[in-house]
């Protein structure tokens, strides 16, 4: 996998990761959780899993701006490119 050479890489120690992906219906797959293995030194964050149809259909379908993205700790609200 691409991520394992990035990690082998660089050295996020004592950096905040906020990891996203997009999905087909399987959420981050494990992802996450192998980026606090591989980053033990870093703050990783929740994450935005991002079904795949939902970003076919634009960035305010696939994130929920009342809210931020979710479960990530990110301040203030997603704002599309204008």
């Amino acid at each position: 996998m691409i991520i394992y050479t990035l990690f082998d890489k660089y050295d996020f120690s004592g950096n905040t990761i906020i990891p996203f992906n997009t999905h087909m219906g399987s959420g981050d797959g494990g992802t996450y959780n192998t980026i606090r293995k591989l980053e033990p030194k870093a703050t990783v964050l929740a994450g935005l899993p991002v079904e795949m149809r939902d970003a076919e259909n634009g960035p305010e379908k696939a994130v929920d701006e009342s809210s931020g993205y979710p479960g990530n700790g990110c301040q203030g609200k997603y704002h599309p490119p204008e």
